[in-house]
């Protein structure tokens, strides 16, 4: 049965796997099903964060399938393989040594996180436009993974020339 992030609820009654035929999965349950490992190294993974990874990997995946014809999750995972979100205190990236952001600079299928957007009463900001900022920001870095991954390194291709792809998500 699942238990909201805060143990102070469940998600539906005691049936509910039963009743709806679809079981109930834990963030990292889901986050493992497209091969998403959460590590952690100094700074802790809440559950928005990893939330919002979660929806960028969903995201991406079924924009593979609409693309594809295929179940999205699988060829996200054929694309990605295993990967690893790791929260960090800091990562070093072109000899440099930075205390926030995202970096796809941990070798291949890792990707450090330093900070992700935040949110409280004193922002100007919506949670639900945190939550697409945050989103978005590791979208940005599973690009990189998928750069990677299909060994693009941009020769001949200006990056000003490509069309924004609104339709993502």
């Amino acid at each position: 049965m699942y238990i909201d992030p805060s143990g102070h609820t469940t998600l539906c009654g005691a049936t509910c796997e039963a009743e709806y035929e679809k079981p109930q999965y834990t963030l990292d349950q889901l986050a493992a099903k497209y091969g998403i490992t959460f590590t952690e190294d100094g700074k802790k993974w809440n559950a928005t964060n990893k939330a919002a990874a979660i929806v960028a990997a969903m995201a991406i995946a079924k924009k593979f399938g609409k693309e594809t014809g295929r179940d999205g999750v699988t060829v996200f995972r054929e694309v990605y393989g295993s990967l690893t979100f790791e929260m960090v205190d800091q990562y070093k990236y072109d000899g440099q040594t930075y205390k926030d952001g995202a970096c796809a600079c941990g070798g291949t299928g890792k990707i450090f996180f330093a900070s992700f957007y935040g949110w409280d009463d004193s922002y100007s900001r919506s949670w639900d436009t945190t939550m697409e900022m945050n989103r978005n920001l590791v979208a940005h870095e599973l690009g990189h993974v998928f750069d990677d991954a299909i060994g693009n390194t941009y020769d001949g291709l200006s990056r000003d020339a490509l069309i924004p792809n609104s339709d993502l998500y």
